[in-house]
């Protein structure tokens, strides 16, 4: 909802296994403060927005077990304090961004899981 620019101070949100249902929206790359988003195990669909980029302040991304489609965005290689984000069990497609693969060699990325089939290549993550 677009009442989440409101949250400003917003540091962590946290709706894993909630059954959130639709799209995410590109509002959550407007909360300058938030470190974790964690929205694992529901069933948001359609891409991961390119906003998402302008948090830049983001640690650690759960997307995971829901049913993301299209390609990783280019525009999460500007998240250069994340440590996680896991992107498994989706339907996410195309090659991983050169860019976001970077950051874990440049920055502090640790650990990035996606899956690794024929929809979705990537030489630098955890595949499952």
């Amino acid at each position: 909802p677009t009442e989440w620019t409101n949250l400003q101070s917003l540091k962590e949100l946290h709706l894993q296994n909630n059954k959130i249902q639709g799209p995410l929206p590109d509002c959550l790359g407007d909360m300058p403060q938030l470190t974790e988003l964690v929205l694992d195990h529901n069933a948001i669909t359609g891409p991961i927005p390119a906003a998402l980029g302008g948090s830049s302040k983001l640690e650690s991304v759960y997307l995971d077990h829901n049913q993301l489609m299209g390609g990783v965005p280019p525009e999460l290689s500007a998240l250069v304090e994340l440590t996680t984000i896991r992107l498994e069990e989706n339907a996410l497609t195309g090659q991983m961004p050169a860019d976001v693969c970077g950051l874990t060699t440049a920055h502090n990325l640790n650990y990035l899981s996606v899956d690794c089939n024929e929809e979705v290549e990537s030489a630098c993550c955890t595949c499952f």
